[in-house]
């Protein structure tokens, strides 16, 4: 080849070097102009689509529902209270690194290196979607997650799926990963109601969140996918089967090891046992507390608002309680029983058990059971006699059957069980001890039974009482529950100040306000020194009385009471420390309590034992203290000037006056210019046997022979005056002539 043909060859070659250099460059200016024209489109594009989206600052979180806590008065969690919603939040590192990892392998194992929502991801799940047609992938972030569950619907739409990205993008700009994966963890749902990481622990395994190891942090992870099916409660075989799959997805993204893995995976399931809307502690206290805050705050506060509440129930003191019960009343086949007891100076309620069973009857007993008092309501009639300077060695006569005439109906009463006493009189202190029905019936009809009525709801009584005269025995148109016992003994114990029952002293709301707090207001209802002489007497009911069963060798005062037909048994009592009240009887009815292992049941019986095994443990580690006696002991009391002794009930009155003397200093002898003489009744007995009864005490006797086909001959069937009725008490006078009917036969 020549030189010229070589030299044309390479000038051809540069010629064709440089148009291709012109054609490269022409390229690259057309692509530059097209570059930035579909950059500004896209720009253009973007801020026309954002500017039509929300944005994070306009929208309102969904509000959460948590769950409330009720602690003991020694900070003991006894209950939670929620709805469908079980949640309680918790800190980011309060929650164990085996969960944080479990779901990240899960759920989105590039969280914390994108920022907000995963571009990969997206494209991904585009082409899958886009050759079903649907959408069958999800490529949403665990920010996306929690934007669509805090702010957004459920529903699955490329609109949404847009607005969902671009919040996540937004919150990301606002938070740190730790805030975001933390505000996840607390707000996710595990099934069986338990939302959030904390709940979940807590329902499936009893632990704190903190606690959860690899096994127990793979399955939670494993279920917010399908919670109602993937629950080991509903399908074990499910949720082992999901656990391994998230253990493989943890050794896949690097977080643990193939050994550690495997190890996970031949981990036993060991499940919390299930309880199903009960509490294992002071049930009835609980479900006593709930309903006390629903009616203060409402159903979606309690069971939706976080709240912490503080009670007074103390754990101790309940087990006593609990103890005593079961002591006692140890056969399934016995009748059943409520107890409260109370601090007299706070109102707090220390113990309280309202049935032998909360799962199978949650109708509580202390509370909502209104029963007859018995001769309880006694106390109230001897309150109100003392503040209305009645003596207590005031008398009466002590036997019936009586006919009290009366507004309205006459009143027939008589002593329990028909009892009679070898006496003529017997003094208010004497009939409080021996729980003499007929001298309370003539002291009410003294008092008058409304101001009664009202010293009881001063004192603690929540029923609106009544002014009947059967008050004074126990006989109200409704009856009273052991709470009201409680509060109203507390009274007494309290040197006459009445402070309301209360089962909570604290309640904090979820951002951490208190919003109440407890304050003990006490209201001054009896003096302090008719408390301090109606507690001297019913010292002596325990001391030398009915009560005597519950003496346990400290300072004490109570009542029994006993209703008509055994339906309701009680003892109520208080030292200076603590006020309590048992109740015994059928629940279901009023059904006679015939004898319970050979012994006829009294509320100086069976629940006195209670009371007094409760007060033994309760008090144990309780210094003995004496009522205090107050400073002032100066006291009004009737006598009658007559005899300067205390007055019976047929002294005149303008016969009596009042005198003022110290406490204890009355005069204990009872008047006996007016006292009538023995005036017993003959009726039932034989003829001999009469005449020589009214004769041997002083009267005359004319004797009325009657036919009578219903009384054998000779047997005496009527008297007059007649001894059951009181108004008859006006008439008998020593010497005089006392007719009595006989029959002929």
């Amino acid at each position: 080849m020549t030189y010229r043909s070589r030299f044309r060859r390479k000038k051809i070659k540069e010629k064709n070097k440089s148009a291709a250099i012109k054609i490269l460059a022409t390229i690259f200016t057309l692509s530059l102009i097209l570059t930035i024209g579909i950059l500004a489109l896209s720009f253009t594009a973007f801020n026309s689509v954002t500017a039509d989206l929300p944005k994070i600052e306009d929208l309102h979180p969904k509000e959460s529902r948590l769950t409330s806590k009720v602690y003991a008065a020694d900070g003991t969690l006894i209950a939670e209270f929620h709805g469908e919603e079980n949640r309680e939040l918790v800190s980011f590192d309060d929650i164990s690194d085996n969960v944080k990892t479990a779901v990240l392998a899960v759920e989105d194992k590039n969280f914390y290196t994108h920022k907000g929502y995963d571009p990969m991801a997206i494209i991904r799940a585009f082409m899958v979607n886009l050759q079903s047609g649907r959408i069958v992938e999800g490529a949403s972030t665990l920010t996306q997650q929690y934007i669509r569950t805090i702010y957004l619907s459920l529903e699955q739409t490329w609109n949404r799926k847009l607005i969902e990205a671009y919040l996540a993008w937004q919150l990301e700009q606002r938070y740190t990963k730790d805030q975001i994966f933390e505000h996840y963890l607390n707000t996710v749902y595990f099934g069986e109601g338990a939302y959030g990481i904390q709940a979940a622990a807590k329902t499936y395994f009893g632990v704190d969140a903190r606690d959860l190891d690899l096994p127990q942090a793979a399955l939670l992870a494993g279920l917010p996918q399908s919670p109602n099916t993937l629950s080991p409660f509903i399908d074990m075989a499910a949720a082992q089967k999901r656990r391994n799959h998230v253990l493989d997805l943890m050794v896949e993204a690097k977080f643990i090891t193939s050994y550690e893995a495997e190890q996970a995976k031949n981990a036993p399931i060991i499940l919390k046992n299930k309880l199903i809307n009960t509490y294992t502690f002071a049930p009835y206290f609980v479900e006593y507390v709930k309903q006390e805050l629903i009616r203060e705050y409402g159903v979606d506060t309690l069971f939706g608002g976080g709240l912490t509440i503080y009670t007074t129930i103390d754990p101790k003191t309940q087990k006593y309680a609990e103890e005593a019960m079961d002591k006692v009343l140890f056969d399934p086949n016995d009748p059943a029983s409520a107890f409260v007891a109370i601090d007299p100076k706070t109102g707090y309620i220390k113990a309280m058990v309202g049935g032998k069973d909360f799962t199978a009857n949650k109708f509580n007993l202390a509370t909502q059971a209104k029963r007859q008092p018995g001769s309880t309501f006694k106390v109230f009639v001897l309150i109100s006699a003392l503040e209305n300077n009645y003596s207590p060695y005031m008398a009466f006569r002590p036997n019936g059957p009586i006919l009290l005439t009366l507004p309205g109906p006459d009143w027939e009463v008589e002593n329990y069980f028909g009892e009679q006493f070898d006496v003529p009189y017997m003094s208010i202190f004497e009939a409080t001890k021996h729980s003499v029905n007929v001298v309370y019936a003539q002291l009410i009809a003294r008092i008058g039974a409304a101001k009664v009525a009202r010293l009881a709801m001063d004192m603690g009584i929540s029923t609106n009482l009544d002014p009947l005269p059967a008050i004074g025995l126990g006989g109200l148109t409704t009856g009273v529950s052991a709470l009201d016992m409680a509060s109203a003994l507390a009274t007494l114990a309290n040197k006459g100040v009445h402070v309301p029952p209360t089962c909570v002293t604290k309640i904090v709301d979820k951002d951490g306000n208190v919003i109440f707090s407890n304050v003990v207001k006490g209201q001054r209802v009896i003096s302090e020194l008719t408390a301090y002489r109606t507690t001297r007497i019913l010292e002596q009911v325990i001391l030398g009385g009915t009560g005597g069963n519950a003496y346990f060798g400290r300072p004490a005062a109570g009542k029994t009471g006993t209703t008509e037909y055994r339906q309701d048994a009680w003892f109520v009592g208080y030292t200076p420390d603590l006020a309590a009240a048992v109740w015994m009887g059928h629940p279901e009815a009023y059904i006679k309590m015939e004898n319970i292992r050979g012994e006829r049941v009294q509320g100086g019986t069976f629940p006195a034992r209670m009371w007094k095994a409760f007060m033994e443990k309760a008090l144990e580690d309780v210094e003995p203290s004496n009522f205090e006696k107050p400073k002032d002991t100066r006291v009004q009391v009737l006598i009658c000037k007559d005899s300067m002794k205390s007055p019976v009930a047929e002294c005149p009155e303008e016969s009596l006056i009042t005198i003022t003397v110290s406490a204890g200093g009355e005069p204990q002898e009872y008047c006996d210019i007016h006292a009538l003489p023995a005036y017993p009744n003959v009726t039932g007995m034989p003829l001999d046997q009469a005449v020589q009864t009214l004769e041997g005490l002083g009267y005359g006797v004319q004797v009325l022979e009657q036919p009578n086909p219903n009384v054998p001959s000779g047997i005496v069937f009527g008297q007059n005056p007649d001894p059951t009725k009181a108004e008859s008490f006006e008439m008998i006078q020593k010497g005089m002539v006392v007719q009595i009917a006989v029959s002929q036969g």
